[in-house]
Formats: structure tokens, C-alpha cells, sequence
């Protein structure tokens, strides 16, 4: 698995819909410190997800994200200060 940390300010937090097993899942938008905004989404059913919310915005954080082609999926997340 293609895992990268990414440190930045997290912009924006979108909850987007439930998964099958009733779980939330969100897509967070992260600027980094040199300006480029990444789109992270959330795994199914993962555990980070109850620890995500609209309060995250404007806040410094660092993601551990798994990395593809495709997308970007969170895996766990440090709020910083």
C-alpha cells in the first residue's frame, strides 16, 4: 500500500452520504503550505471517520493518506497545536 503524510490546513470538510452500514464518510479539501489544495476522501466503515467535522476547518493537520491513481483516502489524521 502507497501511504504519504501530508501536512496543511484543512479547508474545507464535506459529509457526503452514508455507507451501507449506516456509517458517515466525508471529503476533506487540504492546502498545503505551498498552495496546492489536495481532495482526500474517507474510507468505508473506517473508525477516523467519527473523529472528522465541520469544526476541523481552518485547522493545521496532518493526514496519513493512502495514495493511487485515482484518489486519495484518509487513514488517519493529527491535529497540530
Amino acid at each position: 500500500m502507497n501511504t504519504q503524510e501530508i501536512k496543511g490546513t484543512i479547508t474545507s470538510v464535506r459529509r457526503l452520504a452514508n455507507s451501507y452500514c449506516g456509517n458517515p464518510n466525508f471529503k476533506l479539501e487540504l492546502e498545503t503550505d505551498n498552495g496546492v489544495t489536495i481532495p482526500v476522501s474517507t474510507l468505508n466503515d473506517s473508525g477516523v471517520n467519527y473523529t472528522l467535522g465541520g469544526f476541523l476547518e481552518g485547522t493545521q493537520a496532518t493526514l496519513l493518506v493512502k495514495v493511487n491513481r485515482k484518489s486519495n483516502k484518509l487513514l488517519d489524521i493529527k491535529k497540530e497545536g
